[in-house]
């Protein structure tokens, strides 16, 4: 699991200028479920880069699961 949060705070810092994508994993690692849904949302409104795509796709799962949805 380290390792896995060292990889999404690495990303974080290469698109750090992408405010809803840097929100959405600060709030995925502190398990806030709610700002983790929302930012994610907006950051699948917003982004066209696949990989950002992809973590947000991943957030939002994660959230949902843990909500009990």
């Amino acid at each position: 699991m380290k390792t896995f949060v060292t990889v999404i705070k690495n990303k974080a810092e290469v698109y750090k200028d992408n405010l809803n994508f840097y929100k959405a994993q600060s709030f995925f690692l502190k398990k806030q479920w709610d700002s983790t849904l929302f930012y994610s949302m907006r950051q699948l409104n917003t982004e066209s880069n696949l990989e950002l795509r992809d973590y947000s796709h991943y957030f939002r799962a994660t959230s949902f699961l843990k909500k009990n949805f």
